[in-house]
């Protein structure tokens, strides 16, 4: 019983989450098209790149985040209250000094690499360095709200966490409507705008924490076994963190040094159309992970590898239906939401596409790794593969004159290598049963994928996308023929069965006769 609470658990959160997202990508689609044409290619180029200067250091958040996550969902699968209070209690403890180190850094090196490295035109430099300014500021603010995020993540409160995530799209919204009607610097206003919403957010949470959760209340709590286990496991994990963040920001740089703003600017709107695919897929990421760590925690591991499997199926059938019609119409896409379209913007979105996917289908093999605390050996190799994109990219454009596509292409390879040294790692550290996973899960897929992408370039060639209902007609086409294929080939006969018997009860609740 408890099994089937928690698999209803998991639909409800993604459900609310699915909402978030859906809200969350429509007015990103238009708030993006605004901002670009009120900034211009120019200054949205600066804005992407001098924001990501503080994204640099943001490493060192990240690999908190991902520990205090960690640390509270295994005391709450073990159902240690107390230990729970002192995780979050330490976290908050270690966050303030990692919010005082952003600082500092951002100050030093960051304005060193502002004025020296970044190539930005010399009269909007003062406009930049609000931009930069006001990043950091709102770095700090991020570190002080990730361990109120991950405790209403480990409690599974995933109504609030979609509530106050609409909110923050919806303050954006206001910014992107008021932001026309300025006369004032608009990439200035812009900066300042976004620095008071993170605010705001960052009150709500600490708000509704303290209101809901007893063990939010901060106290300062010294518990040294504690601050080493958490200190120990995030040093790791911040290689591995800090390579993730170099890895896409050091693509922005090496852009901004070897071309173009305008470049910049291609590979800003790449970005967020990787960020509008993340969010389409991390709604099932986020209300799976406490699970899989819970399991991991109560060593329940049948019940982790069941979940696992399932997760990275849904996770690649929500992928193809999105990733598919976004990767043969690209040029359509991007026309009609953007209308300027920036060079090297539809090669840049494919192949981030592909790199989008095999990291994405990494994720809960990584949720594993992380579940075990043994992520020493793990982090050093990923993190080394990963960082790799950097000095190989470089020398590809510095020695070959190549087109800037090709730092993507790398990363793509990498990625694809980092896939299975996690499956690798995942069979070390917690028995995962890799054969099962690539006959029952992997092969599948890569057997669909075949199938769909062969279909999609045959209709491609018959149909031209040159109207709204024709893009429509083989979205509908192709979502049909991905939910078909993957209910005769991903779905093995226990879940066919769960699905018709779902199907069934749903049809006799809800149509009387």
């Amino acid at each position: 019983m408890s099994d089937i609470n928690n698999n209803k658990r998991i639909a409800k959160n993604t459900m609310m989450l699915y909402i978030r997202m859906l809200f969350s990508m429509v007015v990103s689609l238009y708030t993006s098209r605004v901002v670009l044409n009120t900034l211009g290619v120019e200054d949205y180029g600066i804005y992407g790149v001098v924001g990501g200067v503080v994204v640099l250091f943001s490493f060192l958040n990240n690999a908190m985040s991902v520990a205090t996550q960690r640390f509270l969902n295994f005391e709450l699968g073990r159902q240690d209250m107390f230990r729970v209070k002192c995780v979050f209690n330490v976290s908050i403890t270690i966050y303030i000094f990692i919010a005082l180190l952003i600082i500092l850094l951002s100050e030093t090196i960051g304005i060193w690499f502002f004025y020296t490295k970044l190539n930005i035109p010399f009269n909007r430099q003062n406009a930049a360095m609000w931009v930069y300014q006001m990043s950091v500021l709102a770095s700090c603010l991020s570190v002080i709200r990730i361990p109120y995020n991950a405790l209403v993540i480990a409690y599974e409160k995933m109504s609030f966490f979609a509530y106050v995530s609409i909110i923050e799209v919806l303050l954006k919204l206001l910014i992107v409507i008021v932001l026309v009607h300025i006369a004032f610097d608009h990439l200035i206003m812009y900066s300042i705008l976004l620095f008071i919403v993170s605010f705001v957010v960052v009150v709500v949470y600490v708000l509704y924490c303290n209101l809901n959760f007893s063990v939010s209340k901060y106290s300062f709590c010294w518990d040294k076994e504690l601050f080493g286990k958490l200190t120990s496991y995030s040093a790791w994990n911040m290689f591995g963190a800090s390579a993730g963040v170099a890895k896409d920001q050091g693509i922005n740089f090496l852009l901004n040094i070897f071309f173009t703003p305008s470049i910049n600017a291609a590979h800003a709107i790449s970005m967020q159309i990787n960020s509008a695919i993340f969010q389409f897929y991390n709604s099932i990421l986020v209300a799976a992970q406490p699970q899989i760590i819970k399991y991991y925690a109560a060593q329940e591991l049948e019940k982790m590898y069941r979940l696992v499997f399932w997760v990275v199926k849904i996770i690649y059938l929500l992928l193809i239906v999105i990733s598919l019609p976004l990767f043969f119409d690209t040029s359509f896409i991007l026309n009609l939401w953007l209308g300027t379209v920036p060079e090297y913007s539809v090669p840049f979105i494919r192949i981030l596409i592909g790199i989008t996917c095999v990291d994405a289908m990494a994720t809960p093999l990584m949720t594993v790794a992380h579940a075990t605390g043994k992520i020493k050996l793990y982090q050093s190799l990923v993190g080394t593969i990963t960082i790799c994109i950097i000095p190989v990219s470089y020398l590809f454009l510095r020695y070959g004159g190549l087109e800037p596509t090709i730092v993507y292409v790398i990363s793509l390879c990498l990625s694809i290598v980092n896939f299975f040294i996690r499956l690798w790692f995942v069979n070390d550290l917690a028995k995962f049963p890799v054969y099962d996973f690539l006959s029952q899960v992997m092969f599948r897929v890569i057997i669909m994928t075949i199938i769909l992408v062969l279909f999609m370039y045959l209709m491609g060639n018959l149909f031209i996308c040159d109207s709204v209902f024709i893009f429509v007609v083989k979205l509908v086409i192709s979502s049909a023929l991905s939910l078909f294929l993957f209910y005769c080939l991903c779905f093995n006969s226990r879940e066919k069965n769960m699905f018709i018997n779902k199907i069934q009860s749903c049809f006799k609740q809800y149509v009387k006769f």
